[in-house]
């Protein structure tokens, strides 16, 4: 049991170092086509979800999207790190939904959590660096989310009620 304790920690320690490296030196973005589908199956690989055995997570992806131009390690960074919001932001027995969908030839990707929700005053500064209402952490998921989606030449809008839980989309 504190092997398994020992590792989450280390997990979640490496998560922290990765978000500092990367905001201190970004890296070109080197598209391809990629499936948005390995890249969610990839994300949540990589997440430490033993920690959180009581949570669900539920994929909808549209029928029939084709590979689509993306820098996949950058984007299942930014799938990795919303989904682990949602989740420290969720009760233990909470739920995200992660949805894929096209318009206008554009891909969106919708994360919905069913968390705590965050205030108009908050909102505003979430991408902001080292913004954060986390008693641990270090404000720059986010805003690292923010770039990657940027140098996709995409956006990221924030839907959020107090008490009503949070959607990112993208």
């Amino acid at each position: 049991k504190i092997t398994h304790m020992l590792i989450n920690e280390i997990d979640t320690l490496n998560l922290v170092i990765r978000n500092l490296l990367d905001f201190s030196r970004p890296r070109e973005i080197r598209t391809t086509l990629y499936s948005i589908q390995k890249v969610i199956m990839q994300s949540l690989s990589s997440l430490p979800l033993d920690k959180y055995p009581k949570f669900q997570i539920t994929i909808d992806i549209e029928k029939d999207i084709a590979d689509y131009p993306m820098d996949s390690s950058m984007m299942e960074q930014v799938i990795s790190n919303l989904i682990l919001n949602g989740i420290q932001a969720s009760d233990e027995d909470g739920k995200i939904v992660i949805r894929v969908f096209m318009r206008n030839k554009h891909m969106h990707i919708e994360i919905r959590d069913q968390g705590h929700g965050i205030d108009d005053k908050n909102k505003k500064h979430i991408f902001n660096p080292f913004f954060t209402t986390k008693a641990t952490g270090t404000g720059l998921g986010l805003s690292i989310v923010h770039r990657i989606i940027e140098q996709h030449n995409g956006t990221i809008d924030v839907v959020s009620e107090p008490g009503k839980g949070s959607a990112f989309i993208i």
